[in-house]
């Protein structure tokens, strides 16, 4: 009959997968990731002269924003397109680390450069990351279409 669903009680209802749904979403962010780190690395550059110190500490901030920013979801977007086992994993680390990373940039701004300026940019951004990730780290550990697209 017209309308009705072709189903039967012996084929079962497909499973979502592949690189579709609210997957969609983490892509996106991945893919902005690199494009955002590029823009804030070059607002975060110093043009007046630091002591020692602290354009030692920041130059190894910059390095390590570099790398969390640009260069990781660079990679953990080519493990999402072939589509390998380990990728919801690196993925929840990398969220992990990028919200510690925040809170290490609070401290640093407050306690070495006194930079109480930063504060309510770096601020909304924990919040924002808190907010992002805790939404996308239960999806890559509890989604069905991220079980059956990386795990199974």
């Amino acid at each position: 009959m017209p309308g009705q669903s072709t189903a039967t009680a012996s084929s079962p209802v497909s499973e979502p997968v592949g690189l579709g749904g609210w997957l969609i979403l983490p892509t996106i962010g991945l893919m902005a990731a690199p494009l955002f780190g590029l823009g804030h690395l070059s607002l975060l550059m110093v043009k007046e002269p630091l002591p020692k110190l602290h354009a030692n500490l920041l130059n190894a901030g910059l390095l390590a924003y570099a790398v969390t920013s640009i260069a990781l979801p660079v990679g953990l977007l080519i493990l999402m397109f072939m589509k390998k086992r380990n990728f919801p994993r690196l993925y929840v680390v990398w969220a992990l680390f990028n919200i510690v990373f925040v809170v290490l940039h609070l401290l640093a701004a407050t306690f070495l450069f006194r930079a109480t300026s930063l504060l309510d940019e770096i601020l909304s951004g924990l919040w924002r990351g808190v907010g992002l990730y805790g939404i996308d780290i239960p999806y890559m550990r509890n989604s069905r279409r991220v079980r059956n697209t990386f795990i199974s």
